[in-house]
């Protein structure tokens, strides 16, 4: 599953630390205006429901209990994993009376054995993060319990697999493997960790979102099985985009190239390519040539040119050609505007 750390404290609204009596997630017992925060539990139990979007089985009780509560089915060890939840105890385990322990989130491990945590205290801190270097020291109250693998395997990409082009659906191709897939359109939305490069159906029926200077497509409508999203912003940079009708709002887009020969081979592909970042589709792309060209062989060609765009870095120098020619283009974009009329 993909892993982003928290580095930040959760919104008040989001669900993860909202008690399911006011409508949220978390079953840990209510703190304060709908709230399980600030408490380490609620923290916790949210943090991993966030991580796994899933539902923990772990304890609900004070932190120094969740250790020995194996009925919860987690892995335990010592040794350090993102994601894992670090247990302490305080004075004997399972007394109350003598304080109830801690317990804390792993958000990064270090080359050097210390753990970036984060957490939060019953009536102190809402959220905060601590580097415990190896031993894990909370205070000479606290003993160190040990690791519960609550998040399982974690990684840096999301939960969703490439499908295959599909020239019937309306589609985006991710060319870099450093892609956000975010909750909500935004770049400060919360990440559920990067797409693997490759190709995604569009839900279009969910809008189009314009926000921080990009144009932000929904590629998975139900993340999580709550109603969760998963948006991408585009930029021919790391992504190109695939319809089977003109992309939303852009119904006055041309959709006729007309060609005023000659034009090289390798210029005729950068055309169709910027074409098709406007919002055209093959489905619409209509080639009008004169007689120094042959619109069979620019269709062909523009079949051809998608498959051989597959690298990042190549991709990126097509498209700033393509720009250059948009630019040297007046004469031609305007004789394509006086024919559309």
């Amino acid at each position: 599953m993909a892993f982003t750390e928290r580095l930040t404290a959760p919104a008040a609204d989001d669900r993860h630390w909202i008690q399911t009596a006011y409508g949220g997630l978390n079953e840990c017992i209510h703190i304060g205006g709908g709230s399980v925060l600030p408490n380490c539990v609620g923290y916790a139990w949210g943090r991993v429901y966030e991580i796994t979007g899933k539902r923990p089985s772990l304890s609900k009780n004070n932190a120094e209990n969740w250790w020995g509560y194996t009925t919860d089915g987690y892995a335990r060890g010592s040794a350090p994993k993102v994601g894992a939840v670090m247990c302490w105890a305080k004075g004997k385990a399972g007394v109350s009376s003598d304080g109830a322990g801690h317990v804390m989130v792993v958000e990064r491990v270090n080359a050097d054995g210390s753990v970036l945590a984060s957490g939060s205290d019953y009536s102190g801190r809402r959220f905060y993060t601590r580097t415990f270097p190896s031993g894990y020291y909370l205070g000479s109250a606290y003993t160190f319990q040990g690791f519960i693998y609550a998040s399982g395997e974690v990684s840096k990409y999301i939960d969703m697999e490439p499908v295959a082009r599909d020239t019937a659906k309306d589609q985006i191709t991710i060319t870099s493997d450093v892609v956000n897939g975010r909750i909500y359109p935004g770049t400060v939305s919360r990440s559920w960790g990067f797409l693997k490069a490759g190709t995604y159906d569009l839900h279009l029926d969910l809008g189009v979102e314009e926000k921080d200077g990009y144009k932000w497509y929904c590629v998975n409508p139900d993340y999580n099985g709550i109603g969760d999203r998963v948006w991408v912003a585009y930029s021919p940079d790391w992504a190109q985009l695939f319809f089977t009708d003109a992309q939303p709002g852009t119904e006055e887009k041309i959709n006729t190239i007309l060609l005023i020969g000659p034009v090289s081979a390798g210029d005729q592909q950068t055309i169709l390519e910027v074409a098709c970042g406007l919002g055209l589709s093959t489905a619409n792309l209509e080639l009008e040539a004169d007689e120094t060209n042959n619109a069979e062989m620019l269709k062909s060609l523009y079949q051809d040119n998608q498959k051989l765009k597959e690298e990042n870095t190549q991709f990126r120098q097509t498209i700033q050609r393509g720009l250059e020619l948009m630019s040297e283009g007046e004469e031609l974009f305007s004789e394509i505007q006086q024919r559309l009329g």
